[in-house]
């Protein structure tokens, strides 16, 4: 550390050490622990004084140019300016010489430049400038207005009384200068580490040289620092750059740099600064305690500071220090500390101190010993006890006093420890206690426990009763439900203990069973105890219990009777005409009453309350209707009746008559007129059960489906024939047959060409026909969407979307898409809720029109973790019935599920 004004300058120095440890005592680490402290301990004056008179001189060093001066090319009537930088080095002076006369004089930095090997003569235009940065000087020699008497050799000589250093360069004046020569940035002082209090001033200062003149940036753990008001300050002063941080905080510590740029390269500097953090505090105290000669004594304390502080412990003003009775310990981190004195003298009770210190201070925390002394004392003493025979006796007293000896009495005699009894002694929390397992009438009697130490004694004494046993009944075999048959016989039984023996009540629903002998039979051997109900009815299932009393208490165990299901009247086959009603129906008695359920082919029916229906009739009769009864309603058809007692089941066969419809068109097919080259098609509709299988005739010669001919039917008995070029090959009489096992149908139709048909027509004459149509489309919100169609090419159609009967704005998420195959898409990315809709595509040209439109549905999921059987056809059956949003519902449930 140095210090200085004008008048001169004193120093001081000292050594600085670092130690880890575990958890130790203070005679392993003392060595390293004085290391720590150091200089950082509270000292007086004298103290320091004694130090300053001992302490080593720094050597002196003889000084060396850190950057040296450079070779300086100028226009003539410019300015010139050499710079080097020396250390600021203890003990020496600058000086500059002209002419053998003192110019110019700095403390510690003795200087002398010469010309030529002459001495420089400082006039008005030319000076010598010297700052100290950073720990560094620098010094400039700056000649205004140079002229060419200017131009030589320059020399700068530093030296003190440890040796000397030297430097030339050389200084060429020129008429003009085209171009200054480029010169990458070089930082001629860099940054220095610093360290520094919380709310110091930080001072950050570099210094760099470059042409054209760099571009300066600072950062702080490589974030860009930009100034802040009355808080960060960058600046540029005379070629010094400078960053000042006004109060510094703990944030502000890390690594700085400074990156100087210009066009021909790129320097940095780097730093680090260290803020000293607080002064040490105690988060854990020492505390005042009491003790007894040659008790162990331990103090402990807790500390927190940075660096981690070190904690001395002094007796009244006397440091102590680990011996063979005194150990001063701390754990690994130095934070949590200790002096454990393990047998206590008389001239050790006193005032006790505990001082924490670290570079930032010190703390201290006071603690008062003090002796104690005290004779036995009875805080809790005995009582009157009463316990029964074979219960536990525990008799507990609290006694304080000063270690004291305690002995237990019985009617005076001394009580000793055995299988039976029982003696504790809990000095830390003063309980002492005597337990006798199990009492007998032989322990009743006056109970004392005595205390003696060196203080003096006391004693506490109390009657104990011992009660003759009695036992509270208890069910070692309780009642267990049962299940009875009909007309079968039921034995329910009970063992029971207790002293006097108990007496025992049997109940049914809450109320006293009437034993009569005959129907209800009572027994009873030893601690068994039993009823027989013989030819059990439905009307003796119910709770029973079986309650146990005596004088000391009571008890009671209860238990269920119940009777088991039987169907009285079971399903029987049965067959219904297709569409009629079919009803099933059973009874059946059980108590508790039975619980009910349907299954068809073991599966369990679902109750639409439509198609479906199941009524509680009353009186155990239960039945299953089915309304309308279709094909995929046959099957094996089962009932099951459960409850507490078991299961019961019956089943049977149920066949339903198909009703055979034989083919009809009810709608024919209608004579076409066709231009050639136009696309053609035929059209009916057929009904028939089973329905009948469809084929197309020309001329009495099966029309097959090729590239040509395009053969579509649905669901609904519609069928068609696409022709989707006509030629003059395709003219003719067109026969659409269907056929089933009970018979058949025909209808006929004429293709023909209108008159003078017979050239091919051309393009824009061609009326546009969708060969492909919609398809209604189920999807989940989220899901991409493809509805797609096909129109004849040869029409050449414009294309035309709409939803709801609205034209469709198409948004970001939809793309359509028009192929040379005649293929249209309209693509719906990720789904929302309202892209779902009725949507209709039209082809129109100057011919006509055509339209095609499908629902797209929200398909809704059904978690279910059972297996669910595929019942798609019997559903797709059921469309015909339920149009609109519910049939939706079902199906999408149903198929999704």
């Amino acid at each position: 550390m140095k210090a200085e004004n004008d008048a001169g300058e004193v120093s001081c120095t000292a050594n600085m050490a670092t130690y880890t440890s575990e958890m130790f005592s203070e005679s392993e680490s003392e060595a390293q622990a004085e290391e720590i402290i150091g200089d950082d301990m509270t000292v007086t004056d004298e103290e320091s004084f004694r130090e300053e008179l001992h302490r080593t001189p720094t050597p002196i060093m003889a000084p060396k140019f850190i950057t040296k001066i450079k070779d300086t090319r100028t226009k003539k009537g410019h300015e010139a300016i050499f710079e080097c930088v020396v250390p600021d080095t203890k003990g020496v002076c600058c000086k500059w010489y002209v002419k053998r006369e003192e110019m110019h004089t700095i403390c510690r930095i003795y200087h002398t430049s010469l010309k030529d090997g002459k001495e420089i003569e400082l006039i008005a235009r030319i000076r010598v400038q010297t700052r100290t940065i950073e720990g560094h000087i620098t010094q400039e020699l700056i000649i205004e207005n140079v002229t060419p008497e200017d131009a030589g050799k320059y020399t700068v000589i530093v030296e003190n009384r440890a040796g000397k250093d030297m430097c030339e360069a050389n200084l060429i004046v020129v008429e003009s200068i085209d171009k200054i020569p480029e010169r990458a940035p070089e930082f001629v002082i860099k940054l220095q580490d610093k360290s520094m209090k919380i709310s110091d001033k930080l001072v950050f200062e570099c210094k760099v040289m470059g042409e054209p003149e760099p571009k300066i940036k600072w950062f702080h753990e490589s974030k860009l620092l930009e100034e802040e008001y009355k808080k960060i300050i960058i600046e540029n002063v005379e070629g010094v750059q400078r960053l000042v941080i006004d109060s510094v905080d703990i944030k502000h510590e890390g690594n700085y740099c400074c990156i100087a740029e210009n066009n021909a390269g790129t320097s940095k500097t780097e730093a680090k600064l260290t803020v000293e953090a607080q002064a040490p505090t105690f988060t854990k105290p020492l505390e005042d305690k009491s003790v007894f000669i040659g008790e162990q004594l331990i103090l402990s304390c807790s500390v927190e500071g940075t660096p981690q502080p070190h904690v001395e412990f002094f007796l009244d003003s006397t440091k102590l220090t680990s011996s063979d009775r005194v150990s001063v310990e701390h754990d690994a981190t130095n934070t949590h500390w200790r002096i454990v004195i393990s047998d206590v003298h008389k001239d050790e009770i006193a005032n006790y101190s505990a001082i924490a210190s670290n570079s930032a201070g010190s703390t201290t925390s006071k603690a008062k010993v003090s002796m104690k002394d005290v004779s036995p004392v009875f805080e809790q003493g005995l009582v009157p006890i009463s316990v029964r025979e074979n219960e536990e006796i525990r008799m507990n007293v609290k006694i304080t006093g000063t270690h004291p000896e305690i002995s237990w009495f019985k009617d005076d005699m001394h009580i000793q420890e055995d299988t039976n009894h029982e003696i504790i002694s809990d000095t830390l929390n003063s309980a002492y206690t005597l337990t006798i397992k199990q009492a007998s009438v032989q322990d009743a009697g006056k109970y004392s426990v005595k205390a003696v130490n060196q203080a003096g004694s006391a004693s506490s004494s109390a009657d104990t009763l011992v009660i003759e046993a009695t036992e509270k009944p208890t069910f070692i075999k309780e009642l267990i439900s049962t299940e009875v048959k009909v007309k079968q016989s039921v034995t329910m039984t009970v063992a029971v203990k207790g002293v006097p023996e108990p007496e025992v009540e049997w109940m049914k629903d809450g109320k006293k069973i009437d034993i009569d002998g005959k129907k209800i039979i009572k027994e009873k051997s030893d601690i068994t105890h039993s009823i027989t109900i013989s030819s059990a009815e439905f009307e003796d299932a119910g709770v029973y219990s079986c309650q146990a009393t005596n004088s000391a208490g009571m008890a009671n165990t209860i238990a269920n009777l119940v009777v088991p299901p039987i169907f009285i009247q079971e399903l029987r086959p049965t067959e219904v005409k297709e569409a009629e009603t079919l009803q099933l129906s059973v009874t059946v008695t059980g108590t508790p009453e039975p619980k009910i359920q349907w299954c068809k082919d073991d599966v369990p029916i679902e109750i639409d309350n439509m198609h479906i229906f199941s009524r509680d009739e009353g009186n155990g009769q239960f039945t299953l209707t089915i309304k309308d009864a279709r094909l995929t309603d046959i099957g094996c058809y089962s009932c099951k009746a459960s409850n507490k007692g078991g299961e019961a089941k019956t089943e049977a066969n149920m066949g339903i008559i198909e009703n055979l419809i034989p083919p009809h068109f009810v709608e024919q097919l209608e004579p076409l007129e066709v231009k050639i080259g136009n696309a053609a098609k035929l059209s009916c509709t057929v009904e028939g059960k089973p329905q009948p299988e469809v084929k197309w005739f020309k001329n009495g010669e099966q029309v097959y489906m090729d590239d040509a001919h395009i053969i579509k039917k649905d669901e609904m008995g519609n069928h068609t024939l696409i022709i989707e070029n006509v030629k003059n090959t395709d003219l003719g009489s067109y026969t659409c047959q269907a056929i089933n096992s009970i018979g058949k149908d025909e209808t006929r139709a004429e293709v023909n060409t209108p008159k003078y048909g017979f050239e091919k027509a051309k393009s824009e004459d061609i009326e546009p026909l969708f060969i492909e149509p919609l398809h209604e489309i189920f999807a989940k919100d989220g899901d991409t969407v493809i509805l797609e169609c096909r129109v004849n090419k040869e029409a050449k159609p414009e294309i035309k979307w709409f939803k709801n009967d609205q034209a469709l704005v198409i948004k970001s998420h939809m793309i359509t898409e028009s192929l040379d195959d005649g293929r249209i898409k309209l693509i719906i990315n990720n789904a929302m809720v309202e892209d779902f809709g009725t949507y209709r595509c039209e082809a129109v040209n100057k011919v006509g029109k055509a339209r095609t439109e499908a629902p797209l549905n929200i398909q809704y999921a059904v978690c279910a973790e059972e297996a669910v059987k595929d019942e798609s056809e019997q559903l797709k059956e059921g469309v015909d019935e339920f149009r609109g949003t519910f049939r939706v519902v079902i199906i999408r449930f149903s198929l999704y599920e």
